[in-house]
């Protein structure tokens, strides 16, 4: 059975051209198999529904009991953005229980970019990290 490769990431209105962006990008490689974008809003959503993706896969956060009962909870305490940074282990989770065992899958942030063809990676790990290059005024 073939190993399907699926990248997922999560944007919301005030992201949503860096989002197209990674989309587009993903789109030019033949080495992605699906894409899942959370949408954090009514206009994301309702903007990527229109766009006819192949191989997209949209889910819209309020229609995720659990995603949306822990943003919810973490709003009360947290910035926006940090709340979307605080939801994304239960993202991961949620895509990866929808999967087979042996598929792939990259969590991408919505304001990434790919300028050449993805890499058919060495699958011997279970997790692979990148590094944050950070200014040094934020290290």
């Amino acid at each position: 059975m073939a190993i399907n490769t699926v990248y997922i990431t999560m944007f919301s209105k005030k992201y949503m051209l860096q989002g197209f962006v990674l989309l587009n990008s993903l789109l030019r490689n033949r080495n992605v198999g699906e894409i899942w974008v959370l949408s954090l809003d009514v206009e994301t959503y309702q903007t990527l529904s229109k766009a006819e993706i192949p191989s997209l896969n949209i889910v819209f956060i309020e229609d995720v009991d659990l995603l949306c009962q822990k943003f919810a909870q973490y709003r009360k305490f947290r910035s926006f953005g940090e709340s979307i940074f605080s939801i994304k282990p239960f993202w991961i989770y949620f895509v990866l229980s929808r999967l087979d065992y042996q598929d792939i899958l990259f969590y991408v942030d919505s304001d990434s970019m790919f300028f050449r063809e993805l890499p058919t990676f060495n699958y011997e790990k279970s997790i692979i990290l990148s590094p944050h290059y950070f200014s040094r005024e934020t290290q």
